[in-house]
């Protein structure tokens, strides 16, 4: 067990990460990802993808906040109003809202 860390090295991921399968299989996934968001595999499976999402913007913005990296933060800012537009917080403003 001991020589199970020193058996795989980061050279060893790269040269995986290169491979067709594993583009292929990142390509599925990301497609799987992409149905759940927009509820092809259902209504509860697209409410936790949207839970999932708004934790990973969450903790990006936590870390923006931490390590003032301002542009994590614009990047975090400006994902925000999109997550609000899907669960349904807010709507886009088209110009006719603005007094």
């Amino acid at each position: 067990m001991e020589n199970f860390g020193s058996a795989f090295t980061s050279s060893h991921a790269g040269s995986v990460e290169e491979t067709e399968e594993h583009r292929t299989l990142m390509e599925q996934y990301e497609e799987f990802m992409n149905k759940n968001r927009s509820g092809e595999h259902g209504r509860t499976a697209q409410f936790w993808m949207l839970y999932s999402d708004l934790d990973i913007l969450y903790l990006m913005f936590s870390r923006a906040s931490r390590t003032n990296d301002l542009d994590l933060f614009a990047y975090c800012l400006a994902k925000l109003p999109s997550f609000l537009q899907q669960v349904g917080q807010i709507t886009p403003m088209d110009g006719s809202d603005i007094i």
